[in-house]
């Protein structure tokens, strides 16, 4: 993400209720990747990413998240 540190955003998550992994897990409903944002969403590059990917795990970028944050407050 360009607009927040890592902490910053896990911050943002935690105040809007929600929980924050730093792994995969059947727990995981949404993952956030600053790529999509910047037009480099190719072939997934990270485990993260591709795991995301075969388990159907909502993708968004750095726009959608601020404004789920946006909303939540």
């Amino acid at each position: 993400l360009t607009g927040y540190t890592r902490s910053e955003a896990q911050q943002l998550v935690l105040a809007a209720g929600g929980r924050v992994l730093n792994y995969c897990s059947s727990a995981v409903t949404l993952l956030v990747a600053g790529v999509i944002d910047k037009g480099l969403f190719e072939p997934p590059t990270t485990h993260k990413l591709t795991w995301a990917l075969t388990h159907e795990i909502k993708i968004i970028g750095e726009a959608e998240f601020k404004r789920l944050i946006q909303n939540s407050y």
